[in-house]
C-alpha cells in the first residue's frame, strides 16, 4: 500500500458465508491504512483461525452470519483468550493508539 511500509500490526479477515459484508470490512480496514490479509478458502473456520494463530497475526477478525447482520466483527487478539464483538468504527479507533505508539 502506498505510504505505509512495515505496518506494526497485522490483521486477518476470514470469508464465512456473507461476502458483501466481508468485502466492505476488508476495504474499510485497508483504506484506514492497515494491512489486511484475507482467507477466502472454503476451509472450516477453526482451521483458518488456527492457521492465523500459527502465523502470529495480532488480530484475527471473523465475520459470520450474525456479525454481518449486525454490522460487526468477532475479534480475537493475539496472546489473549478474549473474544470480542465490535463494530468496525470502534475497532479502527482501538487500532489508532496502538499503531501511533509504535512509530
Amino acid at each position: 500500500m502506498k505510504g505505509v511500509s512495515s505496518p506494526p500490526e497485522d490483521y486477518v479477515y476470514f470469508k464465512f458465508q456473507v461476502p458483501v459484508h466481508k468485502i466492505s470490512v476488508q476495504k474499510r480496514i485497508h483504506e484506514a491504512g492497515y494491512y489486511v490479509d484475507a482467507d477466502i478458502t472454503d476451509r472450516k473456520i477453526d482451521k483458518k483461525v488456527r492457521e492465523a494463530q500459527i502465523a502470529q497475526y495480532n488480530y484475527i477478525l471473523v465475520v459470520g452470519e450474525s456479525e454481518a447482520a449486525t454490522g460487526q466483527v468477532s475479534v480475537r487478539i493475539r496472546d489473549s483468550a478474549a473474544h470480542l464483538v465490535k463494530n468496525i468504527d470502534d475497532l479502527l479507533e482501538e487500532f489508532k493508539p496502538k499503531t501511533a505508539s509504535s512509530h
